[in-house]
């Protein structure tokens, strides 16, 4: 494996390829929703051993996908994990401050190299902000655990965590006072930014993380497209500080967003555990589950169907005009004719339905078709 802040070209695989007879027979099953000209759309059946896929002629374009795009700071920060442990978990630093000092020096200039077609001056990831350093120096042995992870090893303390974020969020509505987001470690505002949405939390990881390593990320995992220059991506910290990195550049002021394409990609890799790696991908599958029915977080807007449910899910949502956008990976259920019951797996994306109408519909009309061609009702 290549050292770096980054995966060298080809260590990062690309998993959805077009079934053109999939792809053009679910574009006649949702040619007559009303948003299908305008929205993103895609759709991955991940029932069978390799994903189907299929998408509308949006699929390219940037939506604008409100907090879906804090999907990509959430990558990122696994990534950069991933990264530090990979090139220095074994490095001679004698405490946290040599480490930091080498890491910095080391990287700075190959991520400002990565991302200078788009950020003039890069920022860096605020290591001692996300990192625990907390405990005796371990030269040779750096762990590069994120502060306030209890993941595997205290489960009594995690469930404790979720309850008291719960009501953070029940307390605040969404928006959690920037004093008190900052009294939080890490891994606590990973969890509200990504399950309740929260979006002062948002903006703290992203500005921990970095606008300029997360745009990095994003090319180099192959979900943002430099060419095109449309992709998954974030360019803000929600109002958190005055970090920005330039609006998109298709000239719709866009400063968050995504294509069906990347989301359906994010998400497929992630239900196959090769988003990052299996830990990291195990990780951000439990941080995504669905909980609303715990009284937990935002709720899917792809609930309600028959037979199913989302599971994991990232919805955003612009309350004044109930514009949405969503990607999730949902199971459901359909029988044989023989009667028997079988589950079915898809990913289900659906990006910037203006005023939210066509949610529901649109998952219901994916359900159906992801069941028809697993020969299912």
């Amino acid at each position: 494996m290549s050292t770096g802040p980054f995966p060298a070209p080809g260590e990062v695989r690309r998993v959805l390829v077009r079934d053109e007879p999939f792809h053009r027979d679910f574009q006649d099953a949702v040619r007559s929703l009303p948003g299908y000209a305008s929205m993103g759309i895609a759709l991955v059946d991940l029932t069978g051993a390799a994903p189907r896929y299929a998408a509308t002629p949006q699929e390219h374009f940037d939506k604008h996908v409100f907090s879906v795009a804090k999907l990509a700071p959430f990558l990122a920060a696994f990534r950069l994990r991933e990264r530090l442990r990979n090139q220095f978990s074994g490095d001679p630093a004698k405490d946290s401050e040599e480490l930091i000092g080498k890491i910095e020096k080391t990287w700075k200039p190959l991520i400002a190299a990565r991302v200078s077609s788009r950020v003039a001056k890069p920022d860096f990831p605020n290591l001692r902000r996300i990192f625990d350093f907390g405990g005796p120096p371990t030269p040779g042995g750096w762990k590069f655990d994120f502060k306030g992870d209890h993941s595997g090893h205290d489960t009594d303390r995690e469930k404790l965590v979720w309850k008291y974020l719960g009501g953070l969020d029940r307390r605040y509505r969404g928006f959690v006072p920037k004093d008190e987001v900052d009294l939080l470690p890490f891994m606590h505002r990973l969890k509200l930014m990504v399950r309740m949405s929260d979006d002062m939390s948002a903006g703290s990881v992203a500005s921990d993380v970095g606008l300029a390593y997360t745009f990095g990320v994003m090319v180099s995992d192959g979900l943002y497209n430099e060419k095109g220059r449309h992709g998954m991506w974030l360019s803000n910290t929600y109002g958190y500080d005055s970090k920005f990195s330039g609006f998109e550049g298709s000239g719709t002021d866009l400063t968050a967003g995504a294509t069906a394409y990347a989301v359906a990609e994010y998400l497929t890799r992630l239900h196959q555990k090769a988003l990052v790696d299996k830990e990291s991908s195990e990780r951000m599958l439990d941080i995504l589950k669905e909980r609303s029915g715990r009284g937990l977080g935002t709720e899917s807007r792809f609930q309600g169907l028959p037979t199913g449910r989302a599971t994991h899910s990232k919805i955003g949502l612009w309350r004044p005009t109930g514009n949405t956008s969503e990607g999730a990976i949902v199971q459901s259920f359909g029988r044989t004719r023989g009667g028997v019951l079988k589950p079915v797996r898809y990913v289900a994306v659906g990006l910037q339905d203006l005023g939210g109408a066509n949610m529901f519909s649109l998952v219901n009309r994916m359900d159906a078709y992801v069941k028809k061609v697993n020969g299912l009702t």
